[in-house]
């Protein structure tokens, strides 16, 4: 079955059009740590015609790329594919859904006049909640994405110009928002670093912004969980970034913006 898998992944990334003739395919097999927690990482070293797939059955990882590609993976899986602790975070948030777009997994049906729910994600008037369960290792930097594709680009282009997060020009088409969260684990305590972040799709391709003036680091006893408000941050650029982020700030409403975490250290990360 675990073969059956593989040749069927195989056989998906060979249908892929050809960026060029010398992309090849190659199989990483993971013995610390899971394939899944290992595709982003992974993904930073592709070049933009390389793919990954994660197989979590057999605990490998299904690379496409060029041969100076697929050696930078093999570099780096040796240096990650170590024994370390694996992170479960669990994470909520609550935020207003005023912008156009897939908000949390939410979508306006233009034809039913009203939001639909999608992934689990459920919209009620015009405040959207969700949840999103992460594997992360310790010490390694996930993305927690809270909206996608959001037409309205201008308040997320504004705090980011005015904080030097761009260069100069530069124009945003699309915007999608989310959290970097990096937790730490020392013995049985948990530390979480949490960056609002947001990627934007432009004229000449994509690019990233980390407000890391409003990073925070939490600290999450194990099996409880902690809250995040708009009204934490000590500056209104870091609250703008925030509420922002939470897709609910472009109309300064952040204080009602909400992020909870919680964390189990998962010791045997194959269950």
């Amino acid at each position: 079955m675990r073969r059956a898998w593989q040749v069927l992944a195989w056989a998906l990334l060979m249908a892929l059009p050809l960026a060029a003739q010398d992309l090849e395919v190659r199989i990483f097999q993971l013995l610390n740590r899971p394939a899944e927690a290992t595709v982003e990482p992974v993904r930073m070293v592709l070049s933009p015609a390389g793919t990954v797939m994660p197989d979590p059955r057999t605990q490998t990882l299904i690379v496409r790329d060029h041969s100076e590609a697929l050696q930078r993976v093999g570099e780096l899986l040796q240096r990650l594919d170590v024994p370390a602790p694996l992170i479960r975070l669990t994470v909520g948030f609550d935020g207003s859904a005023g912008h156009s777009g897939q908000v949390a997994g939410v979508a306006w049906d233009p034809a039913r006049d009203r939001w639909t729910a999608r992934g689990g994600i459920r919209q009620a008037g015009v405040r959207t909640t969700g949840r999103q369960d992460l594997l992360v290792m310790s010490g390694e930097e996930a993305r927690l994405v809270v909206a996608r594709d959001l037409v309205e680009v201008r308040p997320y282009w504004t705090l980011a110009r005015d904080r030097g997060l761009v260069p100069p020009g530069v124009v945003f088409q699309q915007v999608s928002t989310g959290f970097l969260v990096r937790p730490r684990a020392a013995g049985e305590q948990i530390t979480v670093e949490v960056v609002p972040w947001f990627s934007y799709l432009g004229p000449d391709g994509p690019g990233d912004v980390r407000f890391t003036e409003a990073a925070t680091t939490l600290r999450v006893p194990e099996g409880q969980t902690v809250d995040l408000a708009g009204t934490s941050f000590q500056t209104e650029a870091s609250r703008r970034a925030f509420g922002l982020v939470m897709a609910g700030g472009a109309d300064g409403s952040w204080e009602s913006a909400r992020l909870t975490l919680s964390a189990r250290i998962q010791p045997d990360w194959s269950k």
